[in-house]
């Protein structure tokens, strides 16, 4: 996959742009416990930025406790936004292992 890669808004920022071939899709992996207003700002600006390719939301929810965070997970996925799977585990790495093996 071609990419291109810049400097960003400030140090240690940049801006990478890979080419994506017709039909492809992406697949956007959110690992998270908790933090659904984070959650949110990602979803919003992926949204908002995200103009030119299919994509789908995966996001990892490490056994949230927090309801406003469990309200919106739940939400995306009413919505058809993104898909939430729920992991309960060890490690942030596996989070992500278990995203990729989901896309």
């Amino acid at each position: 996959m071609a990419a291109r890669s810049a400097p960003g808004v400030s140090f240690n920022f940049f801006e990478t742009q890979h080419q994506i071939a017709d039909g492809q899709r992406v697949a956007i992996i959110i690992p998270t416990k908790n933090y659904g207003s984070l959650v949110r700002q990602c979803v919003d600006s992926i949204r908002a930025t995200v103009q030119h390719a299919a994509y789908d939301l995966i996001v990892i929810d490490h056994a949230s406790t927090e309801q406003a965070s469990l309200d919106y997970f739940a939400q995306l996925e009413q919505e058809g936004t993104a898909t939430v799977l729920r992991y309960q585990g060890p490690s942030i790495s596996r989070r992500s292992t278990t995203g990729r093996c989901a896309s």
